[in-house]
């Protein structure tokens, strides 16, 4: 598996910025982050997954600090059902998940932005006080 630059969240506010190779939400509740500028040779982060708010799969870890992200943009065809999700630390984010489902420990959606720094986004149900499904999905 290719490394996967992400952002991970955690619920208390902390944030680990760096590559993972072994992200699977669906088959272990730990995953390993080498974080960004880490010296070579360093041993990776392990993180617990309970702990997070949603790991960020970004384009860039510094993203474009001047661009606000439109939740207000229309959904694109194929990238399944339109959620919207509140995180408990008041947070909103606009998605739409081919694999949406409410059972485990989470899911994986989109940005409807795609002009977004995030390519993906994968939300840990546990950190969330609010998720609505729209019922439409593009065409």
């Amino acid at each position: 598996m290719d490394p996967m630059k992400v952002i991970a969240r955690f619920r208390n506010g902390a944030i680990i910025r760096g590559t993972t190779r072994n992200f699977r939400p669906e088959t272990c509740s730990t995953f390993h982050v080498l974080t960004d500028g880490s010296a070579p040779g360093a041993a990776p982060v392990e993180i617990d997954l309970c702990q997070l708010k949603a790991v960020f799969v970004v384009k860039s870890y510094e993203g474009n600090p001047g661009y606000h992200v439109r939740n207000d943009l229309d959904p694109l065809p194929g990238r399944g059902v339109v959620i919207d999700v509140q995180f408990a630390d008041g947070e909103t984010i606009r998605g739409q998940s081919m694999t949406f489902n409410m059972s485990g420990a989470g899911f994986w959606m989109t940005p409807v932005d795609p002009q977004s720094n995030n390519r993906r986004m994968f939300v840990v149900r546990g950190a969330t006080v609010r998720i609505r499904r729209e019922m439409r999905q593009a065409v």
